[in-house]
């Protein structure tokens, strides 16, 4: 799940934070950091996390491309310009929320420790350090059933 900070402000240097999340058993199995402006989809190439093709990705939209690179990927489904949802797309964008959620939960409780929510002012080099580290006080936390 990508995650951002104060993107687009001005005169803040932004970093940016992706996570690879398992939805079932809910572990983080990788971040990313980036300084400045990047796509989500080019952070996930950029951890090149070696999906096997029998791989399920549900994503967001901001993953549109990754459907070409992976034949597996559930995205939801866009409203047309000047059109409605049908009452299918609107069931499969439903069902996907709700897989997704215990994934938004632990991004949710990410985003508790404020290093991926708020503007980060100590040294950049030890961002992405801190970040992971607190990945994974949150992954063992959830493990321990805390």
């Amino acid at each position: 799940m990508p995650l951002c900070l104060r993107r687009g402000k001005k005169k803040l240097h932004t970093l940016k934070s992706s996570f690879v999340i398992d939805a079932v058993t809910k572990q983080i199995l990788a971040t990313t950091h980036t300084h400045g402006r990047a796509h989500d989809l080019t952070l996930l190439r950029a951890q090149n996390p070696h999906l096997r093709p029998d791989v399920w990705i549900v994503a967001d939209s901001g993953y549109g491309g990754l459907a070409t690179a992976h034949p597996q990927t559930c995205l939801s489904r866009k409203k047309p310009r000047g059109k409605e949802l049908s009452p299918d797309d609107k069931a499969h964008n439903r069902s996907l929320g709700r897989f997704r959620m215990p994934v938004e939960h632990l991004i949710r409780s990410l985003k508790i420790w404020h290093i991926v929510k708020e503007t980060y002012r100590d040294r950049r080099k030890r961002f992405s350090l801190r970040s992971t580290l607190i990945a994974g006080l949150v992954d063992a936390g959830l493990q321990l059933g805390s």
